[in-house]
């Protein structure tokens, strides 16, 4: 069964995000792939760079309007993965963007 292009675009968002590969997220950002599409764990690309400690793609996603506050299979958000694996910039960065959009 082949796999849809929605679908092949979220893997790669996933895959680009989780080793922080910018340039690939930038023209998937620029094709319109869903910021939100998850793997089978629940995560999104934002949650992926969260726990790499991928700053830029971090920023990049949340510009785009990657969901902050959704949550994994484990119930973790991107903060919480962040804050969990050390990543003391993202964690800076995911508040700060959280506190953009409450007001």
């Amino acid at each position: 069964m082949a796999l849809s292009p929605a679908r092949d675009a979220g893997a790669a968002l996933r895959s680009a995000a989780a080793v922080g590969d910018l340039a690939t997220i930038d023209a998937l950002l620029k094709a319109g792939v869903d910021l939100e599409a998850r793997n089978s764990s629940g995560q999104t690309a934002l949650m992926l760079a969260a726990h790499g400690g991928h700053i830029a793609v971090v920023h990049a996603l949340s510009a785009a309007g990657a969901d902050i506050d959704g949550r994994d299979a484990r119930n973790w958000s991107a903060l919480m993965i962040a804050a969990q694996e050390g990543r003391l910039r993202v964690v800076q960065a995911l508040a700060h963007a959280a506190a953009g959009r409450a007001g």
